[in-house]
């Protein structure tokens, strides 16, 4: 397993300030294209990640389909796995509480 980080120096990715309501993030599109099945793609933030909920859902889906894992490094997400049930539920929670925070 690699473990692809975004934003992740060590994987040959510039570290992003970039938060999730940009459209335009290059690390982050530079990552997915890197990342193959059986990676793992870390984020520090979920709010670096995603721009909405549907948003984190699709892209996590997605990641899923290819066989790509994804891990959260910090918050109320650090200890959970999106690939479980209690997961993607846990996930789908914190998310849209961080896009209401953010309306």
């Amino acid at each position: 397993m690699r473990v692809v980080g975004w934003p992740c120096q060590e994987a040959g990715f510039a570290v992003s300030k970039i938060n999730g309501k940009n459209t335009n993030r290059p690390e982050l599109t530079a990552a997915l294209d890197y990342a193959r099945p059986g990676d793992t793609l870390c984020v520090w933030k979920l709010d670096r990640f995603a721009r909405s909920l549907i948003d984190l859902v699709t892209m996590v889906d997605t990641l899923r389909e290819r066989g790509i894992g994804f891990k959260v490094l910090t918050g109320a997400l650090a200890n959970i796995d999106p690939d479980t049930a209690d997961g993607r539920l846990m996930l789908q929670v914190v998310g849209a509480m961080a896009e209401l925070s953010a309306a």
